[in-house]
């Protein structure tokens, strides 16, 4: 092609021409793409990934269902030792996906079945490097730091990656967000019982419960019984002027529109998605709720405090 149309411009200046090469028609050629659900759906390793858990779950942040993943290598190895039964495998479940401590596992196997996890960091990164000195462009691989990394932690990784000279690099703590796109069972002991302790209150009754408590850094509440739940949104007039804005996001575009009444913020739409799909509903219902706080006199940066920082899958 380099023959026919010529090299990519910026031939000459590259490490291609230093070393002698012939002339490419393209500057990369090779690459370690983002392969997680397409791994899943072709049963094959993702990428140069380690194993994440022997047993996950795979969350539609579409809506959905979700599905619980066992790696297939490991219930075949497992089965040809004779040590697999529906008990061992709900005991990896709430061991975190992990065979580390699970009674009946040989030792070599819980060695060579380690997941993201149990692997320090610092191979991490060094078996991207170790790709990546053969690949053109950047390799998709995510460095799993547990839940308690500290920031140096980070700096570290970020820094060895720079001095091993990987292209890019994706940092993920652990439980950092609400809502992951793969997950191991995580034991429930602190859900369980706060679920209890919630019921206790109810059965209780609304009587019982104690006084509202003071924010902290504000005043005591004060709460006016003519104007509670007595707050009506202002009427929307017939012609409003505003912005729109195209938001790139993981799930598709956005579109958000803010209109203005009296140069104060009044009113949003946002749309992403097809008409019918979760996703659309809920951009829709969120755009709703804060155009009706807008409408009756919410401050804006209190309603921006609320919804920053909210994580998702993209």
């Amino acid at each position: 092609m380099a023959a026919e149309r010529g090299s990519f411009p910026a031939f000459a200046e590259s490490r291609y021409a230093e070393m002698g090469e012939p002339p490419l028609r393209n500057a990369t050629v090779t690459t370690v793409a983002p392969t997680g659900t397409i791994s899943m759906v072709a049963n094959a390793s993702s990428g140069c990934e380690p194993l994440f858990g022997v047993a996950f779950t795979k969350v539609n942040v579409l809506g959905g269902k979700s599905l619980t993943q066992v790696n297939s290598l490991f219930l075949k190895d497992a089965k040809r030792r004779g040590v697999y039964s529906e008990e061992l495998m709900e005991r990896i479940a709430e061991n975190g996906g992990s065979l580390s401590g699970i009674e009946g596992i040989p030792d070599d196997m819980a060695a060579l079945y380690r997941t993201a996890l149990e692997i320090p960091w610092e191979w991490h990164v060094r078996i991207q490097a170790a790709v990546q000195r053969g690949i053109d462009n950047a390799v998709s691989k995510t460095i799993n730091l547990p839940g308690d990394a500290s920031p140096d932690d980070v700096r570290a990784a970020l820094t060895l990656a720079h001095r091993l000279r990987c292209k890019g690099i994706t940092v993920y703590r652990s439980g950092s967000r609400e809502v992951e796109v793969i997950s191991t069972k995580a034991k429930a002991g602190g859900a369980e019982a706060g679920a209890g302790a919630a019921d206790g209150a109810t059965r209780s009754g609304l009587d019982d419960l104690c006084e509202p408590p003071t924010p902290r850094g504000r005043k005591p509440y004060t709460v006016d019984d003519t104007l509670w739940g007595r707050l009506q949104p202002i009427d929307r007039p017939e012609t409003l002027c505003g912005i729109t804005k195209r938001i790139a996001t993981p799930s598709g575009t956005l579109w958000s529109t803010l209109n203005l009444y009296d140069q104060r913020p009044f009113e949003m739409f946002c749309q992403i998605g097809r008409a019918g799909t979760d996703i659309y509903a809920f951009t829709e219902s969120i755009a709703r709720l804060i155009s009706l706080a807008l409408r009756a006199g919410v401050d804006p940066s209190e309603i921006a405090r609320q919804l920053r920082g909210i994580g998702g899958a993209g």
